[in-house]
């Protein structure tokens, strides 16, 4: 089974060690029935019983993480223009603003974000059946970005003839330190999300 790393399975990976230490399974002595030891049969049993726990914590992760911002808004600076997301700008400031955050944990509110803006434009989603080392080709706001508190940025030396990339992570103030940083939800039953989702694409010119 494969288990993904940090991006939303923290919680599942420890959740399955603490039952795999307390699960009321005992492994018999290998005896033969049929080809198959009731060693092996255990075995078996022992890790369908970690996949399901793991699947219920991702699911339980989905279900009270926030969720990211859906809608931006891009003005140029210098000039009071619109800019257009993939629309070849030569806008040396823009100002980009953001909206759609919400968090699912009752009690809990959004109190800022992990801003990414950069030249990676990978954002597929990630499930239980992705390679591992797709965690490392996407985007990470948390990892690959900057905290900040407020829903707007404004990016400094941009270098021309680049190609930028935004995306954003919203985050609460959780207790739970596995549901403070937002996901981009695709879908809760097929355990599948992002880091964060692109919400601008700027090509500056």
């Amino acid at each position: 089974m494969l288990v993904l790393g940090p991006l939303f399975m923290v919680g599942a990976l420890s959740f399955s060690y603490l039952n795999y230490k307390n699960l009321p399974v005992s492994l018999p002595q290998t005896n033969k029935q049929g080809g198959v030891s009731q060693e092996k049969l255990a075995g078996q049993m022992l890790g369908e019983i970690l996949a399901e726990t793991d699947k219920e914590a991702m699911r339980q992760t989905l279900l009270n993480v926030p969720k990211n911002p859906t809608e931006v808004s891009a003005t140029c600076q210098s000039t009071g223009g619109k800019l257009e997301s993939a629309v070849p700008t030569d806008c040396p400031d823009p100002l980009f603003s953001w909206s759609g955050e919400q968090t699912q944990e009752s009690g809990t509110k959004i109190t800022g974000f992990y801003v990414y803006f950069g030249t990676n434009g990978d954002d597929q989603p990630i499930t239980p059946n992705s390679p591992v080392n797709l965690f490392q080709k996407v985007i990470r706001p948390k990892h690959d970005g900057n905290f900040q508190p407020k829903n707007k940025f404004s990016p400094k030396n941009l270098e021309k003839g680049t190609i930028y990339y935004l995306a954003v992570a919203a985050v609460s103030d959780s207790t739970n330190p596995n549901w403070q940083t937002g996901l981009d939800i695709v879908s809760v039953d097929d355990l599948s999300a992002r880091s964060a989702k692109i919400l601008f694409v700027y090509d500056y010119q």
